[in-house]
């Protein structure tokens, strides 16, 4: 500010109304802002808040924050030193809306911790850090973009943003820090993209993610969605090699869970309280397994390689059938135990196609089908059509062991195969 006192001082004289704080600390256009477009009196309180950072708080509720660099970092709340909380703490009440513009690199430590009247946040593309507890507990806070330079998500810098529905990670991303999205109940859809590296401890815990796809480019896990209550489905990327206790423990809702080949150790507690989930596949690199007790409706337990390390209590009260695979000396007596449940072990027998599907004709308006006849335990069919011209194969809805379809000129010279897998 333009006279000798500094921003901290003025901050002394909060009584004070817009009127009068103009009137007693004269300020040109020119000393407003810096980058920040408008009329001295546009704006109800303006400051600094880095090296190059300033800001403004304007009559439609809108705090601009302008300059190059960094945003300071800031204490959570006041202690009766005004320098060590954000400088708009105190005006926080007086905005609604966020916007950090065109070439700030850094959002602070606690920059808007606990501002619940924020309801949005924009975000500039040179944006490479969002800062601890930067935006914790904001509440009221319902959009915000991330922006496709962004490369860390700090510890807490969304924990308990009870309103945010939705966070798109760019590819940028490489790490989510320790409770970065904690108890942000309302986040039902999250996107996370190849590229992101690390997911850290609780960093979803308790949110509303329905369906889940870990990027095959991240290669550690630190317990990130335990208490996932809505979440459905999870598909584990290629490059995991372990699931630390509690990654996955008490999701409720979880029906399917998909683990990648080269996965080593499932620990205690990974995937304890899914008490949704009817079945998991191990694969067969895994060599050690804990981690679905209480898995009350787990049903069937397949083992696709040599026998595990498996925990005492891994299947602590789970009922089911325990498959592995019958050409591994590694299944003895001692390692077909309950651990915990009530398991009953089987050889799982190896699928065999009996008959393959055949080229099937038909007239205009009458079906045709194809078949495949294949032996094995719990068998599912996948039916894959090209019609004519395509130049790849698509989905089809028809999963049994036999393909049935009207015959129409668009039908005509389709191609099919069927995918066969045991459940």
């Amino acid at each position: 500010l333009r006279n000798s006192l500094s921003f901290a001082d003025h901050l002394r004289y909060l009584d004070y109304a817009t009127t009068q704080f103009h009137t007693d600390y004269p300020i040109s256009e020119t000393d407003y802002v810096k980058g920040v477009a408008g009329k001295p009196e546009y704006y109800f309180v303006i400051g600094v808040c880095g090296d190059d950072a300033y800001w403004a708080i304007d009559r439609d509720k809108q705090l601009t924050i302008t300059g190059t660099g960094a945003i300071a970092d800031f204490e959570s709340d006041y202690h009766g030193t005004i320098e060590a909380v954000a400088p708009w703490w105190f005006w926080q009440d007086g905005f609604n809306k966020v916007v950090i513009e065109k070439s700030i690199t850094h959002i602070g430590e606690n920059a808007f911790y606990g501002m619940e009247n924020i309801t949005s946040a924009v975000l500039p593309d040179t944006l490479l850090e969002i800062g601890g507890s930067a935006f914790e507990k904001c509440s009221g806070l319902t959009k915000i973009n991330f922006p496709s330079k962004l490369e860390l998500i700090c510890h807490s810098a969304f924990y308990e943003c009870r309103k945010l529905t939705k966070a798109d990670i760019p590819a940028s991303v490489k790490k989510i820090d320790t409770w970065a999205f904690r108890d942000c109940v309302a986040l039902k859809t999250l996107t996370l993209r190849e590229g992101l590296e690390y997911i850290g401890n609780g960093a979803f815990d308790s949110c509303a993610i329905t369906k889940l796809v870990i990027p095959d480019s991240v290669t550690r896990l630190e317990s990130p969605f335990d208490g996932c209550s809505k979440l459905e489905s999870v598909k584990v990327g290629a490059s995991v090699k372990i699931i630390p206790g509690y990654s996955f423990s008490n999701c409720t809702s979880l029906t399917r869970v998909e683990l990648p080949e080269g996965l080593q150790a499932i620990h205690p507690a990974a995937f304890d309280g899914c008490t949704a989930l009817p079945e998991i596949t191990i694969p067969a690199s895994v060599t050690e397994v804990d981690g679905f007790s209480r898995c009350k409706n787990l049903k069937k337990i397949t083992f696709c390689g040599d026998a595990p390390s498996i925990g005492y209590y891994a299947f602590s009260g789970v009922t089911a059938t325990a498959y592995y695979p019958d050409n591994s000396d590694s299944w003895t007596e001692d390692v077909m135990q309950d651990y915990g449940g009530a398991l009953t072990w089987k050889t799982a027998e190896a699928i065999s196609i009996k008959t393959q599907p055949k080229t099937g004709y038909a007239k205009m308006g009458e079906t045709v089908k194809v078949s495949v006849k294949a032996e094995g335990d719990g068998l599912k069919y996948q039916w894959y059509i090209k019609n004519a011209g395509a130049s790849k194969y698509s989905k089809s809805s028809i999963t049994s062991s036999t393909y049935s379809v009207t015959m129409t000129d668009k039908v005509k010279d389709r191609r099919v195969y069927c995918v066969v897998t045991d459940a």
